[in-house]
């Protein structure tokens, strides 16, 4: 098990990297925001076998206070490092670029779903619902970060007003499709 989610966080942090390097790439950032992306993408490259390597320590010397400091210490400096990352992507992308891209990934997300529905296939249908979850919550700093740099207040008022509905739909989507997942198979 250890192994097999030591290789999705590799991945995902490989594919991190890699979305963030099309951003430094496609985007309208400056030269600096380039370079700090380039830079935070080097540094996840280096610390995320550093938290799979504690993460094992840990696996294998539960009660260990030095192993579970040190797992703690890479974690928290790989969540932020790709905070610091996230954030840099975000000055190189268009807002508008972005929740558009968002937007056609969810769609996508929510097909998954209904193919994994009707295949009975519930760990397909909680991925997917997952993800849509991810994206939302994305969108959800983009918009925050929108408000926070508008001066206009009825922009601001809007944007705070649909975010604060669409945070109000993401728990119970995943809780649903959880809820469904586990009756899948059940017709009624």
């Amino acid at each position: 098990v250890f192994e097999e989610r030591a290789a999705n966080f590799e991945n995902h942090a490989a594919k991190l990297g890699a979305t963030a390097e099309k951003a430094a790439a496609v985007g309208t950032a400056n030269k600096t925001t380039v370079e700090g992306i380039q830079a935070t993408v080097k540094s996840a490259r280096e610390l995320t076998p550093q938290v799979v390597s504690a993460a094992r320590i840990l696996l294998r010397n539960p009660g260990n206070q030095a192993a579970y400091e040190h797992f703690e210490t890479m974690k928290n400096q790989w969540i932020d490092n790709v905070e610091k990352m996230t954030g840099l992507v975000d000055e190189a992308i268009d807002t508008k670029s972005l929740l558009d891209a968002s937007e056609e990934a969810i769609k996508k997300d929510l097909d998954k779903c209904k193919v994994a529905m009707a295949n009975v296939q519930p760990q397909m249908l909680v991925a997917g619902a997952t993800s849509i979850a991810r994206r939302a919550n994305r969108i959800l700093l983009v918009a925050k970060r929108e408000v926070e740099n508008s001066e206009d207040p009825k922009f601001r008022e809007a944007v705070k007003a649909a975010s604060d509905e669409l945070s109000k739909t993401i728990s119970p989507m995943v809780m649903d499709a959880k809820a469904v997942a586990g009756s899948i198979s059940d017709p009624g």
